[in-house]
C-alpha cells in the first residue's frame, strides 16, 4: 500500500513545517519509489529475494528499480524466479554494472530496462554448470530439462537486446566462457533505431549510433 501524508492536526505545526493553514482536505501522495538493491555477492537461495521480488511485482509504471552488479553469478533457479518478477514489473529497471556480472548475473543485467557502465567494467557469459543426482535415467531426463530452459533463457534474454550473435550464443552452449569489456558492454546496449522494427518504449541512455542516411537516386 503506497503512503500518503496528511496535515498534521496542529496548524502550528502546519505552520511551524512551513505549510500555511491546516486543511482537512488536502492530502500528499507520492507519484513514484524509488528502489535499490545491491547484487554485490554469489545468488544464493530464492528466499533471500524475497524483497526484491515483492519491490518488483507490486512496484508502479512512475516507480524506478536500481539494481548494482559486482557478483559472479549464482543459482540458475533463482535467477529465473528474479527475471520472470523482472518482465512482469511495471517499474523502470536500470542495471548498474559497477564492476562485472557474470554468469546469472550477467543474464540479470541485460534483463534491466536502462544501464548504466563503469569503467573497468565487464561481463561474462557462459554455459551453467550443476552438480544433479539420482538415478541414471533421473539425471540424464534432469539435465536435458535445465539444458533447454537456460538456452531459452539465454537465447531470449540476448536477443531482446541483440547483444550476442548467433555464433557467440553457439560458442557459450559449445563451452566457452565470453569476457566483455566495458566498451564492449557499451557498444552492443548502443540503439540503432534503424535496426529495430518498434521503438522501445523504455530507452537506453547510452549514446546512441547516428541514423543511416538513404543515399538519393
Amino acid at each position: 500500500m503506497r503512503t500518503t501524508r496528511n496535515n498534521s492536526d496542529s496548524p502550528e505545526e502546519d505552520q511551524k513545517n512551513g505549510m500555511e493553514k491546516f486543511d482537512p482536505n488536502f492530502y500528499a501522495q507520492p507519484i513514484a519509489f524509488n528502489y535499490s538493491y545491491n547484487f554485490y555477492s554469489e545468488i544464493t537461495e530464492p528466499e533471500k529475494y524475497t524483497s526484491l521480488i515483492r519491490a518488483l511485482r507490486n512496484a508502479q509504471p512512475n516507480d524506478v528499480i536500481s539494481l548494482h552488479f559486482a557478483c559472479d553469478g549464482g543459482r540458475l533457479d533463482t535467477m529465473q524466479i528474479i527475471l520472470s518478477a523482472m518482465i512482469a514489473s511495471q517499474a523502470h529497471i536500470v542495471g548498474h554494472l559497477e564492476s562485472h556480472a557474470a554468469s546469472a548475473a550477467a543474464l540479470l543485467l541485460l534483463s534491466c530496462n536502462e544501464f548504466q557502465i563503469s569503467n573497468g567494467s565487464w561481463m561474462m557469459f557462459h554455459n551453467f554448470s550443476g552438480l544433479l543426482g539420482g538415478k541414471q535415467h533421473e539425471i540424464v531426463a534432469n539435465l536435458a530439462n535445465v539444458t533447454e530452459s537456460f538456452y531459452k533463457i539465454l537465447e531470449s534474454v540476448s536477443k531482446s537486446k541483440k547483444f550476442l550473435s548467433d555464433k557467440e550464443l553457439d560458442d557459450i552452449k559449445n563451452g566457452r566462457d565470453l569476457y566483455l569489456n566495458n566498451s564492449e558492454v557499451y557498444s552492443r546496449l548502443t540503439v540503432d533505431e534503424d535496426d529495430i522494427p518498434v521503438k522501445p518504449k523504455k530507452s537506453i541512455p547510452v549514446k546512441p549510433k547516428k541514423p543511416r542516411r538513404k543515399k538519393s537516386s
